[in-house]
């Protein structure tokens, strides 16, 4: 899914000399476990703008831990990896400006988790040949959650909200403007069929047993 003529996705550089342990939905199982059955409990989200206008998402702790989620791509790649990792919210040197959401009660990881990859499969995105797809990804998760309200607690304004401070259209001492270059730039959702094809290769079987012999 390579397009040499346009530029690639923007995508967020992990800071030299940091170690961050990863897991990507779909593509490497290595320490899955630790965001499909985490028990630890959010109730703020943190979406951080760095410098190359990429968009990502903390989720905010109790205890002060946080996950990071952060749709990215391959340079020459539009085919979205959905990452998730164990965040130190004291070392952001590539933020640029961050808002908080405030949700109305408790969330475990695991239902987050298990929403995104099982429920909605958003990890299953295409990026846009041009613009900023993780804005558009980031306001579809919110979506998804303000459409269970009994389950996330987020109130039904809140993506629009969010999509106006990521557009720049809100400026003040807290919050400055960022430019930005196409920032509601659409990606595609693939079906699960198309997502296993377009990275394996395969039909739907041939890629569950090729899934089977990644390692954890």
């Amino acid at each position: 899914m390579t397009n040499p003529e346009n530029p690639t996705p923007t995508i967020l550089v992990n800071p030299e000399n940091e170690t961050i342990r990863t897991h990507t939905v779909g593509l490497d199982n290595k320490i899955k476990a630790n965001f499909e059955n985490s028990y630890s409990v959010f109730r703020k989200m943190r979406i951080e703008i760095h410098k190359n206008n990429h968009v990502t998402t903390l989720l905010l702790l109790d205890g002060g831990d946080a996950v990071r989620i952060n749709m990215t791509a391959d340079e020459g790649d539009l085919r979205g990896q959905l990452d998730w990792s164990e965040a130190d919210v004291s070392h952001l040197p590539f933020e640029v400006a961050s808002f908080d959401i405030d949700l109305g009660g408790p969330v475990e990881v695991r239902v987050l988790y298990r929403a995104i990859t099982e429920e909605w499969h958003l990890h299953q995105y295409l990026f846009p040949s041009i613009g900023n797809g993780s804005h558009f990804w980031i306001v579809t998760l919110l979506e998804k959650m303000a459409s269970a309200p009994s389950i996330f607690y987020l109130q039904s304004g809140t993506p629009s909200h969010a999509k106006s401070l990521l557009a720049g259209s809100l400026s003040n001492t807290s919050f400055p403007t960022i430019p930005c270059i196409s920032a509601d730039a659409k990606g595609t959702f693939y079906s699960k069929e198309e997502w296993q094809k377009d990275w394996f290769g395969c039909s739907k079987e041939e890629s569950e047993q090729q899934m089977l012999k990644i390692t954890y």
